[in-house]
């Protein structure tokens, strides 16, 4: 099995699959893909019908990875959000995610879950950097890859942006994950500061940026959870055809964000969490 490390040292780009299971694992394995995401919003989605507001569990999380891992050869990176707490709870990560047959795990600037009347707080950048200088020291295999993740549409601006993605670019983490989406012309920017190879997480890319993206330094592509969305809109439909019910023309995307009752969480954070 070709592992993470192996496509972020080489000299090709590859978009990943979002997988869920063990079937769209092995699925996407047998079609092409080289190496496959493992989302948290997808696993919130699966395991507790909850939106993508940390409240999955570490193990609830690592269980998931374990048996995708356990069925297929395919390479999984897997969204550790931000370490599910501070340095020591993200050394724990680690060690599970490697453990289970994980051969990557990205770690977020975010804070989470939730802060009291802050939804979108990023963690201080030096405690983030240090979490990323925990992780490394965790791990027992440098085949198991640390990417630090940030995000392009950060409320602290661009030029903050580049100072974080200079500071873990400093550590020995093995990528630089960011999370919104780049510009080509950003590309050149971030390869300025950073050595580290890229990974993107950019709902709005797509096929015709490939080679931008290559050329650009960008190693992996997550462009969405477009697999999960679809097998969820067909199995809606297949449920309505069983009852013989005429079909509602709705979106994976739609169907999730109803059944997880986000509406009702909105309200309940902004009862008790003022958000």
């Amino acid at each position: 099995m070709e592992h993470i490390i192996d496509i972020l040292t080489g000299s090709n780009f590859y978009p990943a699959a979002s997988v869920f299971n063990p079937l769209s694992a092995a699925i996407a394995h047998d079609v092409g893909f080289k190496c496959g995401v493992v989302g948290g919003s997808v696993v919130a989605a699966n395991v507790n019908l909850s939106p993508d507001y940390g409240l999955i569990t570490m193990s609830e999380l690592v269980d998931t990875v374990r048996r995708i891992c356990i069925q297929s050869e395919l390479p999984i990176i897997v969204d550790g959000d931000s370490g599910y707490g501070n340095a020591l709870n993200t050394q724990r990560l680690i060690q599970e995610l490697e453990f289970a047959g994980a051969s990557a795990v990205t770690l977020e600037d975010s804070i989470l879950p939730f802060q009291y009347q802050n939804r979108h707080s990023l963690a201080a950048l030096d405690e983030h950097r240090d979490k990323l200088l925990a992780a490394l020291e965790a791990r027992k295999s440098s085949k198991f890859s640390i990417i630090a993740r940030t995000k392009m549409n950060s409320s602290e601006g661009f030029p903050s942006l580049l100072k974080r993605i200079e500071a873990y670019a400093q550590t020995e983490v093995d990528g630089i994950c960011i999370f919104g989406d780049v510009q080509i012309s950003d590309l050149r920017i971030l390869n300025e500061i950073s050595s580290k190879p890229l990974m993107l997480i950019s709902y709005s890319a797509s096929r015709k940026d490939y080679r931008s993206f290559k050329a650009g330094g960008v190693k992996i592509l997550l462009n969405g959870h477009h697999a999960f969305e679809a097998s969820v809109r067909s199995m809606f439909h297949a449920y309505q055809d069983i009852l013989e019910h005429k079909k509602r023309d709705i979106t994976g995307k739609d169907i999730i964000t109803l059944y997880s009752k986000v509406k009702k969480l909105d309200v309940t954070a902004k009862r008790y969490m003022d958000l």
